[in-house]
């Protein structure tokens, strides 16, 4: 449980330092949830997303696993068609999500 609430805390920092941005509150920003070799992940900033004034301008989820890559993109159809434009999941190695964002501009 710990580790959930320390993982909470730096979610939440990490909003507070990038809204102190003047652009990103114009421009919205970019996620990047970086899930390679991930054997649990549960949302900690989901709550917190949908609390902070902060414009999400898209969400990048990287993952190595197929299956939850699988799931994650036939959760994408139940998404409206504003959501789903700005959102991207990705599958490969380490070097192809990586060459995957950089045609982003991440």
């Amino acid at each position: 449980m710990k580790s959930k609430d320390n993982a909470s805390r730096v979610a939440f920092y990490m909003f507070m330092v990038a809204m102190e941005s003047e652009e990103a509150q114009k421009r919205g920003m970019v996620c990047v949830y970086y899930l390679l070799d991930a054997t649990n992940f549960s949302s900690v900033t989901g709550k917190l997303r949908s609390t902070m004034p902060a414009h999400i301008g898209s969400l990048h989820l990287c993952y190595n696993d197929i299956t939850q890559y699988a799931v994650t993109c036939m959760g994408v159809y139940a998404l409206n068609h504003k959501t789903k434009v700005r959102f991207r999941p990705h599958f490969g190695s380490h070097i192809e999500v990586q060459y995957a964002l950089t045609t982003f501009g991440i």
